[in-house]
């Protein structure tokens, strides 16, 4: 579903979905593009439904979204391997709940430290704080998108004008909105 390469570009890092929940868990896989091979050990699992990635390239952590937990996670990449915590599943201070069906689309506003997530199903979008220790998230604010008759599609922050733009397949509208 997602794709984000690393900085040096070396390794592109994939989100699995697994729609039908059969295993009731998805992944994030490693695949080192001068080998064209996927990375196995590598593999981190999460809950099914993964969707997008964020990056933030100065600090080399990736963020992934899963829709059927609610969930965000912190994932650490040193380079050659992606860890969340001290196994292949992720670590409690490695997650958030968002509470909130469907989070679906990811941007980043590395300055500030903020992550912006779309929730695809209801037109929600969360304000989080990221840090570099645990716990490695901090939920800022959440709020329904009112001009919204269905879902965010996407969510785009513009480090130019400081401004989080929002669209939706429903609304023939996009909001714009400065964060607090």
């Amino acid at each position: 579903i997602g794709l984000k390469l690393d900085k040096d570009e070396n390794y592109l890092m994939v989100s699995n979905s697994n729609f039908d929940i059969h295993y009731k868990g998805a992944s994030v896989n490693v695949v080192d593009l001068n080998t064209k091979k996927l990375e196995k050990e590598k593999t981190i699992l999460t809950s099914s439904f993964l969707s997008n990635f964020a990056y933030d390239d100065e600090l080399n952590v990736f963020f992934v979204l899963s829709r059927e937990s609610k969930e965000i996670y912190y994932l650490n990449f040193d380079g050659t391997k992606l860890t969340c915590g001290t196994s292949d599943t992720c670590d409690a201070d490695y997650k958030l709940d968002l509470n909130v069906d469907s989070p679906f689309s990811i941007s980043i506003d590395k300055e500030n430290k903020l992550l912006y997530v779309g929730h695809r199903n209801d037109g929600y979008v969360s304000i989080i704080k990221y840090k570099t220790t645990a716990p490695y998230f901090e939920l800022k604010r959440q709020f329904k998108i009112n001009n919204f008759s269905g879902d965010v599609s996407d969510i785009e922050f513009n480090n130019s004008d400081k401004k989080v733009y929002v669209s939706s397949n429903y609304s023939k509208v996009i909001t714009v909105f400065e964060p607090v």
